[in-house]
């Protein structure tokens, strides 16, 4: 495992509770031999939860990394997630990930349309 913190932003729905019908806002982090998932809702940015483990995140929370979540491309400049998690996401950071999500979510039905 490689020392430097490596950062995976996604948008997604609750894999564990299909009557959960929230959407999230997740960063996946590793970094030094442990992993760390934290939810923010998606609608206003707001601090959730935060989970760590031991490991890397792809084998402790392969759950949300499903197929029915998207990739955001977001700098780790952008976010700084020990601020965040004391309250909300910086209102600049939500407005690029709305975009995004309308971005991603536009292309996907055009796709679903045109096949």
């Amino acid at each position: 495992m490689s020392k430097r913190r490596e950062t995976c932003w996604r948008y997604s729905r609750n894999p564990d509770n299909k009557n959960d019908k929230n959407w999230y806002i997740l960063a996946f982090t590793n970094g030094k031999g442990r992993c760390g998932l934290t939810r923010f809702e998606a609608a206003s940015g707001r601090f959730l939860s935060k989970d760590t483990k031991k490991g890397d995140f792809q084998n402790n929370f392969a759950d949300w990394l499903n197929p029915v979540s998207f990739p955001l491309l977001l700098s780790s400049h952008t976010i700084k997630l020990v601020e965040a998690r004391k309250g909300r996401l910086p209102e600049g950071a939500l407005s690029e990930i709305k975009k995004q999500v309308i971005e991603l979510t536009t292309s996907a039905l055009l796709a679903l349309l045109g096949s």
